[in-house]
């Protein structure tokens, strides 16, 4: 009674329909101009989306001292692949690598500063198709030492010949009259 063209067409027609549905679920929230991150992400949620995490979108970091944040992408356990697209600027001594499932900013910053970025994750495999997110890496100087010498300079001390000589000598930093090293 069904004529085979017709129902294969027909088949292929919702099929098409279904696959394009679900791709563009990820891009039809109706959210206010004004909405917050956070508002979207949660409607997002309810929708059944992805998005790139950490949500915290700035990070500290210190001259001299070791670096490292990962982002991934939350698909809801799906484990998709994609790539990351990077824009902005990183401060010298910072490098990137990624991976199928991550990208990762490492290495140790030797400027002092707040650089701004931009990870765009695309998917490689699965529908989830996240939005591009802005983060900054601001970058502190690094810890000054200013030691004083206890005892002081110039100080006389007095060793007996065939004797085991001891002096303890502290240095303590003024920034921090805390720390003191012996």
């Amino acid at each position: 009674m069904f004529r085979k063209g017709l129902v294969s067409a027909g088949i292929l027609l919702l099929l098409l329909s279904s696959l394009a549905t679900v791709h563009s679920r990820n891009h039809s929230l109706d959210l206010p101009p004004t909405a917050t991150k956070t508002e979207a992400k949660n409607s997002m949620d309810r929708e059944g989306a992805c998005f790139l995490i950490p949500s915290s979108t700035s990070f500290s970091a210190t001259v001299g001292m070791s670096f490292s944040q990962t982002f991934t992408v939350d698909d809801g356990g799906m484990n998709f692949d994609y790539s990351f697209d990077f824009s902005g600027s990183l401060p010298a001594g910072l490098m990137t690598s990624s991976t199928a499932t991550s990208f990762t900013i490492f290495g140790s910053p030797t400027e002092t500063g707040s650089f701004s970025f931009t990870i765009d994750p695309a998917p490689l495999t699965g529908p989830c198709d996240p939005l591009a997110e802005n983060y900054m890496i601001v970058v502190n100087p690094a810890p000054s030492c200013d030691p004083t010498l206890s005892p002081s300079s110039g100080t006389n001390f007095v060793a007996t010949e065939g004797t085991t000589f001891t002096q303890t000598i502290a240095a303590t930093d003024l920034n921090n009259p805390s720390t003191t090293f012996t």
